[in-house]
């Protein structure tokens, strides 16, 4: 899956930003997809911080926060 409405993913000097906006719902396979891609940008070029960008008024699913969990990890 590529950055889409559900989420955006980028690396601006060095910094890698994930953006997740309202309303976005990430299954355990949309979590697996993004994690391939910060796992392939991260890769392809050189990261030293990363920002992980969760507007939401609602809480997270418990998959959601594994996710989370694992891309912070």
């Amino acid at each position: 899956m590529e950055p889409s409405e559900r989420w955006s993913i980028r690396v601006d000097d060095g910094v890698l930003v994930v953006e997740l906006p309202h309303g976005t719902g990430l299954s355990p396979s949309d979590g697996e997809s993004l994690l391939d891609r910060w796992r392939t940008l991260a890769a392809e070029q050189r990261v030293n911080a990363v920002v992980l960008i969760v507007r939401t008024t609602r809480p997270c699913s418990d998959a959601g926060r594994r996710t989370l969990r694992l891309a912070a990890r």
